[in-house]
This record gives structure tokens, C-alpha cells and sequence, in this order.
């Protein structure tokens, strides 16, 4: 039933203003690194485009989502017109939803903890309310005891029962053991069906967008959220055709340039002026005496390197004169005891020098 795995080119062809909105709200939330399905969920670690080649059936977009425990991924089908309306799903999209959920032993997919999605351009509210119910209801009862109250008026309405009905399994799909296609409220409890009004002027979505961008910007004006905003579709119709992805680091580090991220903030200028520093201290230490002589001191410098290697804090102490700064500059310069070194004299802590490139 599935469609055969397609070039990237041809899957994420040029002209799908919808798809880069949609994969833009993934991206500005994972900015805001707030839980957009909940906190079971985590907040959003990448977002892939075009991800057939890796056995995703529902293949537009693959949403990864993070806790402190788990990773979890959301593949989504995005169209922009509608799927979904008060007599159920899409035929095409129920097939993929089982021929996913069947092949879960072979293929990516992890009943217990992925999701399955369509993002819609398109939706009544109360399609949307319904589904969320019926999701709801699936994912804590029985089947058959679910489908005995579809069945009973008072307990669902008629959208209720037309929603889980078209989910049932394709004739076509029932094959080999019946729990593979028996078990319909176990997959409905999987699908989230999401829907985006970026079709629409003005748009709702696309103000929670430019708000959720207005929120991660230092400045956190309306101007910046829309330069924001405008910056992630980019990104998205950039790398959409490409069947690329977007992680959280490589999306800040293509920000940074142009936008100041609360969140995540740009040390490189204040590590430059740390190592300006680190390097004008250093030049002040000398490390000879009287006519250039060189005092080796191996033994208490082997001394040091052997202790520095035990990754525990380290002080050393002498008395005033006695070449305690011109040793650690040795050390720091010539014998690489660290990848990093950093430098402040008295002067540093004592005066505006460290902020103030100009003192």
C-alpha cells in the first residue's frame, strides 16, 4: 500500500510554502525548548525532513522529542488541504498509519513510545475537539469495551464513531496474526492530528509563531519575532528539498550571527578578551633571571603535570619571588598541560579590564 521510497528531490520538491510554516513552528518551539506535546514528551531536540529513505511512512517531517529519560519521535504527514472531516480520516492515510504500525518489528517505528501525525491546512473545531476525545478515551480503554460505548447513544456522538470507525484496519492489510490488525484503539491512541491555519489571513498559527520567536530574542520586540519567524521558514525551505535536518546546536549556531538568543547566548567576544588578557599577563612574567639564565626546575614541574592530571583543583604555594608565576608560564606555554588556559592577575579582578576592552 505504501508508496515506493522516492528521491529526496522529488519528495521534498520546491513549492510547499505549507510544510516550511509547519516545520517552522517545530523549529521555534524547539528554540523556546518548551514541551509542545506535553511534558511525558520532553521538549524538541531535532526536526528531519523527508525521512521515507529511513523507513517513515508518514515521511514529510520526523520530530524528535527529549526528557531526561527518554527520546521519542513524531512522523508527520502534512497536507494542506483537508483530510479530515465529520466522516473520518483519509483512506490513504489510515493505510500508511497500519502498514507503519504493522512493520513496528522491522522498521523504525516503537508502538510503545513514537507517534504518528497529520498536520492539516484545514479543520472544524469540533473534528479537532472529537479526535483529541476519542485519542483520549483509546489510550485508556479496551477496545471492545470502547467500541460498546461508540455504539450506545448518549456516550459519543455521531463524529466520534465516524472518526475511530475509519480507522479501521484495510481489508487488504489483514493478513497473518489478528492482533496485527485487531488491536485498531492501540494505533488510534498513537496519532495526534494537529492543524495549522497559515492558509488563512490573518493566521492564528502564524501569530503563536512570531510570539513564540518574540519570546526567545534578548530584545523580545514584535519586530524581532517577525525577523525571526521569517528566518526559520527560510531554514525550513532550505533544507526541506534537501531531506536535511535541524538540530537545536546547529540551529542556534546559524542564528547567532543575526539574532541575539536569550536562551543561548554568544560568549565568543568575551572569550576573545579573555585570551587578550590571558596572553598581556603572560608577556608581564618573566621566566629568566640576572643575564637570561634559565632555572629548569623538572622535578617540581613533573610534580605539577602528575598532579593536574587527577583533574582535582590544584593551588600552588611559595613564598613571594620565588618563581611560582614563571613556572606555570611554562607549563602553560611549552608543555600543554591543558587545552585551555586563562590568566588573570590582581590587576584583572580588581579593575573594569574584564568587561571593558578599552581599560
Amino acid at each position: 500500500m505504501s508508496k515506493n521510497t522516492a528521491p529526496v528531490a522529488i519528495t521534498g520538491g520546491r513549492g510547499f510554502p505549507f510544510e516550511d510554516h509547519v516545520a517552522a513552528y517545530f523549529l521555534a518551539n524547539m528554540l523556546s525548548a518548551r514541551p509542545y506535546l506535553g511534558s511525558e514528551f520532553g521538549c524538541i531536540r531535532s526536526v528531519e525532513f523527508q525521512v521515507r529513505d529511513r523507513g517513515w511512512l508518514l515521511d514529510d517531517l520526523l520530530v524528535e522529542f527529549a526528557t531526561s529519560s527518554i527520546t521519542r519521535r513524531l512522523a508527520l504527514s502534512i497536507r494542506s488541504n483537508k483530510q479530515v472531516t465529520r466522516n473520518g480520516f483519509s483512506a490513504e492515510f489510515v493505510g500508511l498509519c497500519w502498514e507503519q504500525w504493522q512493520n513496528a518489528e522491522q522498521g523504525p517505528m516503537r508502538r510503545g513510545h513514537d507517534l504518528l501525525g497529520l498536520a492539516v491546512g484545514r479543520l472544524s473545531f469540533e473534528v479537532k475537539s472529537a479526535w483529541d476525545e476519542v485519542v483520549q478515551e483509546a489510550g485508556a480503554t479496551k477496545e471492545n469495551r470502547m467500541m460498546g460505548r461508540l455504539t450506545q447513544d448518549g456516550f459519543h456522538s455521531k463524529i466520534h464513531r465516524s472518526l475511530f470507525e475509519s480507522f479501521e484496519c484495510p481489508a487488504e492489510l489483514r493478513e497473518g496474526d489478528a492482533s496485527n490488525w485487531t488491536n485498531r484503539g492501540e494505533l488510534v491512541s498513537r496519532v495526534r492530528l494537529l492543524d495549522f491555519d497559515f492558509l488563512t489571513e490573518p493566521s492564528d498559527s502564524e501569530a503563536k509563531a512570531v510570539e513564540v520567536c518574540r519570546s526567545v530574542v534578548q530584545a523580545r520586540t514584535a519586530e524581532e519575532g517577525v525577523r525571526l519567524w521569517d528566518r526559520l521558514v527560510a531554514i525550513s525551505a532550505e533544507t526541506r528539498p534537501l531531506g536535511g535536518s535541524v538540530d537545536v546546536a546547529t540551529l542556534v549556531n546559524r542564528l547567532r550571527p543575526d539574532f541575539e538568543l536569550t536562551d543561548y547566548p554568544n560568549h565568543e567576544a568575551d572569550w576573545r578578551r579573555l585570551e587578550q588578557i590571558t596572553q598581556d599577563s603572560l608577556r608581564e612574567v618573566r621566566t629568566e633571571v640576572g643575564d637570561g639564565s634559565r632555572l629548569e626546575r623538572a622535578d617540581i614541574k613533573r610534580r605539577i603535570i602528575d598532579e593536574m592530571a587527577t583533574g582535582k583543583l590544584r593551588v600552588l604555594i611559595g613564598e613571594s619571588g620565588s618563581g611560582k608565576s614563571a613556572i606555570v608560564k611554562e607549563l602553560a606555554t611549552t608543555a600543554k598541560v591543558s587545552d585551555l588556559v586563562v590568566w588573570l592577575s590582581a590587576d584583572a579582578w580588581d579593575n573594569r579590564s574584564l568587561a571593558d576592552p578599552s581599560v
